[in-house]
């Protein structure tokens, strides 16, 4: 689910997925985790606001 909110550019699902405890090291069939994702394929806004809401978590 994380990594298909971040592909569909739902960003404050994937917010909350994080802040729910989903599983932010899984990989896709790429080798890619969600946050991989965020960067390549977001704007700069959301990744710093998703890599701050995931540093909280680590």
């Amino acid at each position: 689910a994380l990594h298909y909110s971040v592909f569909y550019g739902r960003i404050d699902n994937t917010i909350n997925l994080i802040k729910a405890g989903a599983n932010t090291s899984l990989l896709d069939y790429d080798y890619m985790t969600y946050i991989d994702h965020v960067i390549r394929d977001t704007y700069i806004e959301a990744s710093s606001e998703i890599l701050d809401i995931g540093e909280f978590f680590y």
